[in-house]
Order: C-alpha cells, then sequence, then structure tokens
C-alpha cells in the first residue's frame, strides 16, 4: 500500500535581525496558504502531515524534515511539500548558474538556497513521486537585469567564477538601484519578495555560510542520478513577482479554486493549465519536471496517494485516467510545412493519430465507406510509415497527409495511446460516436504577411496564436503576429509559437543576437532555449531563456526581425 508524507511551510514573517538596515514587509495570506494545503493532504488521505510556521520553519528544521521524508518513503509512495512566503535571489559565486543567480526561499533564520533543495531530491529512493508547490517569487525582472548587468560590469566573463560579493558591492547597487526611474517596480506590499539590497545585505552577513552552500551543492542541478519522480508548480517564472492576499496567496487562491475541494479529475498538466487560466498577466505560475517515470506520474490526479512502482510504466490510481490528447495550433497556413502538435499520451509510451476533413469520419460505423486518402488519414493505417505507432511528446504531420487535406478549411484531429501493439491499456481522446466533439484547426490559404527585410508567413504567425486571431493576410496589429503564450525555459512551448520565435531569431543578425542558422520546427529544445538567451544577453535583457508575450525582450525581438507591426508605441511597454 502506497504511503503519503506532507510538509507545509508558511511563513507571513521573518527574523528581522537577520536583515539589519531593512524593513521586511510581513505578508498576510502564508499561514493561511499552509493550512489549506495541509487540509488537502488530510483530504487525500496522507498519514502524515507536518506544518511549519513562522519561527518553526528554519533552515535546519524544514532540511531535516524533507531529508526524515526521503528516509521513510519508498517506490510507489508519495511526498507533498508546499512553501508559501518570501522568495529572493543571491549572487551565484559558482559560475553554475547561466543568469548569475541562485533563487532562495527566505527561511526564518535565514534563506534557502535552490541547489539545496536539489540536492535533497537526489535522496529520495527510485519510484518515489515528489509533488512540490511553491507560492513564491524572487527579485523582479527589472532588477534581475540590474544586478546581472553590475555583476558583469564587476566580474567580466559571466561564467566564470565570480569574487565573492561584498559591502562595498551593496552600496554601489543600492545606489543605482534607487537612482533607476523603474525603481517602483521591485517590491510592493502585497509582493511575496524581499527589497533585493535586504537580501544581498543578508548574503553578505552570512557570506561564509552562503559560500559553503554554493560550493559543496554546485553540481546539484546537473547530477545525471535522480531516482524519484519530482513536479514542481511554483506562483510565477523565476524573473516575476507572486502576489499576496488577505485570504491566501494569489497562486494558492487559484490551485484551491481549480481543486474545488476534490471535485477536479484532471491530471497534473491539466491543473496546471486550469491555474495559469485566470492568473493575473504579470504573474505565470511554472511548470517543471525532474527525474524518471515521469509519464505515469504526470497522469495521475493531483495528490493522488496510490502509484506504480518503479518503471512499471502503468497506474494503480483509482482515480480516473486522464484520456490522452493533442494540442494544435489553432490556425496554420497552407504554404507552410506540416503544423506541429503537442502530444499528452495519457501514461502510455505509444500512441497513434487520425486526421480528418469532416468529423463524422471519425464515426467508422456509420461512415467508413465514405473515407479517402484525401479526407482521412490514420498512422495505423500508413503503409507508407511501415504501420508504425508514434512515440515521444510531439508529432508533426507527415508530408503526404499535409499535401493531401491541407486545401480543406478545417482539419480535425483524434489521438489514441496504448502500452504496446497488442493494443494493452489502450486509451482514445474521443469514442467514435462522440465525433462531433473533435477538436480541430483551421487552415488558412496561402500568402505572406509582409515585413521589413523579409517575410514571416502566416502560417508562422498564426499557427500559435491560441486566440481567436485567424491569421489572414495583411493583417498587422491583431493577435495572430504575436505569440500568445509563452516560449522558452518553462514556457508553455506551443508548437506555433515556437516556430514564430525561431522564425524571427533567424532573421535577426549574428552580431545582434540572431541564430540565423536555427532550426525552425516548432519544437523547444536546448538549441531554441539557448537561441533565446543569447538573444536576451546580447541586447541587455536578463537572460532567462523565456520570452512571455507582450514583454520586453520578445518585443524587441520583433523590432529587430523587421516585424513593422511593432511600432515605436510597443517600445514604449518594454519591460525587461
Amino acid at each position: 500500500m502506497s504511503r503519503g508524507i506532507s510538509l507545509h511551510i508558511g511563513l507571513n514573517r521573518v527574523d528581522i535581525s537577520q536583515y539589519p538596515g531593512y524593513t521586511i514587509p510581513d505578508l498576510s495570506g502564508c499561514i493561511n496558504d499552509a493550512n489549506s494545503m495541509r487540509d488537502i493532504a488530510v483530504q487525500c488521505g496522507f498519514s502524515t502531515t507536518d506544518q511549519l510556521l513562522d519561527g518553526q520553519a528554519t533552515a535546519m528544521n524544514v532540511l531535516q524534515k524533507i531529508n526524515e521524508a526521503s528516509s521513510q518513503l519508498c517506490s510507489g509512495d508519495i511526498f507533498l511539500l508546499t512553501y508559501s512566503g518570501h522568495g529572493s535571489q543571491v549572487p551565484d559565486e559558482t559560475g553554475e548558474e547561466e543568469d548569475g543567480m541562485n533563487e532562495t526561499w527566505v527561511l526564518y533564520d535565514r534563506q534557502l538556497i535552490d541547489n539545496e533543495l536539489y540536492t535533497c531530491w537526489q535522496k529520495f529512493a527510485a519510484g518515489v513521486r515528489i509533488f512540490v508547490s511553491s507560492d513564491s517569487c524572487h527579485s523582479g525582472s527589472m532588477v534581475r537585469m540590474l544586478l546581472l548587468n553590475y555583476m558583469n560590469e564587476n566580474n567580466p566573463g559571466k561564467r566564470a567564477i565570480r569574487k565573492a560579493f561584498s559591502e562595498s558591492d551593496i552600496v554601489q547597487f543600492s545606489k543605482r538601484l534607487e537612482a533607476h526611474p523603474s525603481r517602483s517596480l521591485l517590491v510592493g506590499p502585497a509582493r511575496k519578495s524581499i527589497p533585493i539590497a535586504a537580501s544581498l545585505q543578508n548574503y553578505v552577513k552570512n557570506k561564509a555560510l552562503y559560500q559553503n552552500i554554493q560550493f559543496l551543492t554546485r553540481n546539484a542541478k546537473a547530477a545525471n542520478e535522480f531516482p524519484a519522480s519530482l513536479i514542481y508548480i511554483s506562483g510565477c517564472q523565476d524573473n516575476q513577482l507572486s502576489g499576496d492576499g488577505a485570504t491566501n496567496g494569489v497562486f494558492t487562491g487559484r490551485l484551491l479554486t481549480v481543486w474545488n475541494n476534490g471535485a477536479f479529475n484532471g491530471h497534473y498538466k491539466t491543473f496546471y493549465d486550469n491555474i495559469i487560466a485566470d492568473m493575473p498577466s504579470d504573474q505565470t505560475p511554472n511548470y517543471m519536471t525532474l527525474g524518471s517515470n515521469l509519464a505515469s506520474f504526470e497522469a495521475q490526479k493531483p495528490f493522488t496517494i496510490l502509484g506504480s512502482s518503479a518503471g512499471s510504466g502503468t497506474s494503480n490510481n483509482n482515480a480516473p485516467s486522464a484520456l490522452p490528447s493533442m494540442q494544435a495550433p489553432v490556425s496554420w497556413n497552407a504554404d507552410c510545412l506540416p503544423p506541429c502538435f503537442n502530444v499528452d499520451r495519457a501514461g502510455n509510451p505509444q500512441y497513434y493519430v487520425e486526421f480528418a476533413t469532416d468529423n463524422k469520419l471519425f464515426d467508422a460505423a456509420n461512415h467508413e465507406n465514405e473515407r479517402t486518402a484525401g479526407n482521412f488519414y490514420a498512422s495505423y493505417s500508413d503503409e507508407q510509415n511501415s504501420y508504425a505507432l508514434e512515440n515521444g511528446n510531439t508529432y508533426t504531420m507527415k508530408a503526404y497527409t499535409w499535401e493531401a487535406m491541407k486545401n480543406s478549411p478545417i482539419i480535425y484531429f483524434r489521438i489514441g495511446s496504448t502500452i504496446d501493439y497488442n493494443w494493452n491499456g489502450w486509451k482514445v481522446s474521443f469514442n467514435d460516436s462522440d465525433y462531433a466533439s473533435a477538436p480541430s484547426m483551421q487552415v488558412i490559404p496561402g500568402g505572406e504577411v509582409p515585413v521589413a527585410g523579409g517575410s514571416v508567413s502566416n502560417g508562422a504567425v498564426s499557427g500559435g496564436t491560441g486566440g481567436a486571431g485567424t491569421g489572414t493576410s495583411g493583417e498587422s496589429e491583431t493577435s495572430s503576429s504575436r505569440i500568445i503564450q509563452s516560449v522558452g525555459s518553462g514556457g508553455s512551448n506551443q508548437s506555433g509559437d515556437v516556430r514564430l520565435v525561431q522564425q524571427l531569431l533567424s532573421q535577426v543578425p549574428a552580431a545582434e543576437g540572431g541564430t540565423p542558422n536555427i532550426q525552425i520546427d516548432g519544437i523547444c529544445g536546448a538549441g531554441t532555449i539557448a537561441a533565446i538567451k543569447k538573444f536576451q544577453t546580447a541586447n541587455e535583457c536578463a537572460a532567462s531563456g523565456l520570452f512571455r508575450p507582450d514583454k520586453g525582450s520578445v518585443i524587441l525581438l520583433y523590432i529587430k526581425s523587421g516585424v513593422a507591426s511593432y511600432s515605436m508605441r510597443m517600445m514604449e511597454e518594454l519591460e525587461y
């Protein structure tokens, strides 16, 4: 029988003696957040539910509780860790961090560096599931950029091991911060971040301790051995701020609404998708996974205790199983290469796809005799592909299928997944009789949107809109000319959005941070993230590796790539 252990950390206040000379605002909803998350754990049957609140939440107590859990849990068990409190960042002196900063949880007595948590995760046994929910924030994108620029000015060579951040550095950086016209962006009373100068002062005050921690844990994130499975959902991106509230934090409050006292029946990714659907535009929760056997874990209902043993690929979860699904571009241009789809296999290792120009063709009993090579495709019947089942998290439509169907105004699709070729564990996104519910993608007739210095294909522009824009020729300021969801490290990475970013990066000269030879495939892999960071670094943006819609670095990308619709009015909206 699987068992669950949970730990819930909530800090409305910290030990202000550790941050001399600075006001650390008390928060209102963090203890409530810890109580609410503990209520969920009790509701779901966790056998042990611990809390560390305010003064109890010291670094030693937190690490001890996590390590106790790692020594008690075995394959099939689950550990739930929730944190609500201030978040911040401290300088990375090892040269390990791409952006020069380590994210932290601001505990009662000191800051807990993210590398310390990575070291803890590596102690859990194979087959243990770890779910972490963190409602906190860091320094904010503008402060992050200013601090990174300051550090690079004083330590050229971003990835080199840096000299220790000193008291004089704090004085100089604080003066620069006070003189900056955007200092109002730093921290407000309803934000879960301490003043960056206070964080730096605390770092210098305990410099020997933090230096030892960084050097002892500096390879934790790069370690290949990670036997457990981890899903991490945070209240915002690394360069954003999380909102506090009188009852609950903004993120935790939204999580509780989606959970709906247990009525939610989707899996972890749909849980996350539902949470971000109604979050403020300046706070985008992050979703991250680490470890092995993730497919079966992600396919479960959140907070489920019953789980599969390591490597089984199946689940004992009594909650309703998630169905496989495909995420498609809202629209795609007929002149473009075949569209790419994100695939959720619902825990099964293999899958097949079907496409139709009329949704009733999915109803085999009544309309199978109407299927032709031009109006219906099933990968399991594809002789050219040796009738093979697919695997992986993305699927690109075969060129011959796209050629046969691209003149239809609508293409419908369906996915089924299975454990093996004997169709064990078979699941399908909808039954034949439910063909009217088939999801679809609009096909836009051929044409291009002209831009200065080249062109952006309308398919690439509209392919990942996720919105109402149809992407018809000639549009310049509509939503179809912009990415709608985030692209890059920790982003939503819808294939059309990714393809558009890749197209734009290819149009920027290499001397200005562009990557002319980038592969334009709609897949956000390591190469695309590296190209995003290269552009951001070259243009003095925070090199987060993430583009968010209508924020500074992506707007700059549009302008530098020659997209005429990004006028000087958009320049005024820049938020790095």
